[in-house]
């Protein structure tokens, strides 16, 4: 019904509407822009990772796993009880700034109204996840790290990626970033 679509790029900020609706849900355009978006994150040392991730004022917390482990169930509950806000339900943004490694949350998700979608979130903690009888966490050394994301977490790369270059952004992802499962 007379809807327009614009899709505008200044420098390095994508910018999209529809009509007057700032956020919308179209599959296939958040399809390609994830891609765009996984394309000029990876050309900055960046990546995108299968998880959900919650964040608050200054923090951020990811969680790994296989489909079915309960990440984005841990991050609803951790929303709707310790008041934290869900930055990512499926694909988490992730870059390295300075010494630490932030959380960008996808500007077009269908969750939330943000009024700055570009504000990223430094990463306290992550956790792997695994369905288990028994509910702990235990700190996850970095031999165990590597083992768990080679088996359990999904990287999404971009056409063009090289396999050398993620290897190194991701083994220095897992030097400096606490996991625990």
């Amino acid at each position: 019904k007379g809807s327009s679509f614009q899709l505008s790029v200044k420098k390095t900020t994508f910018t999209m509407s529809i009509s007057d609706k700032h956020h919308f849900y179209y599959p296939l355009i958040n399809n390609v822009l994830q891609r765009i978006f996984t394309s000029v994150l990876y050309s900055k040392g960046g990546f995108v990772l299968h998880g959900s991730a919650v964040g608050g004022k200054n923090h951020a917390y990811i969680f790994l796993g296989q489909s079915g482990s309960g990440k984005t169930t841990i991050a609803r509950l951790l929303e709707k009880y310790d008041n934290l806000e869900i930055l990512a339900d499926n694909h988490i943004f992730i870059r390295k700034i300075n010494n630490s490694y932030h959380i960008f949350p996808f500007p077009f998700d269908t969750l939330h109204n943000r009024e700055n979608p570009h504000i990223s979130f430094p990463i306290r903690n992550g956790f792997m996840l695994q369905q288990a009888p028994i509910h702990s966490i235990r700190s996850l050394s970095f031999a165990e790290r590597v083992q768990h994301f080679k088996k359990r977490v999904q990287i999404q790369t971009p056409f063009d990626y090289n396999e050398t270059r993620i290897q190194e952004v991701l083994f220095s992802f897992l030097m400096n970033v606490r996991i625990d499962q």
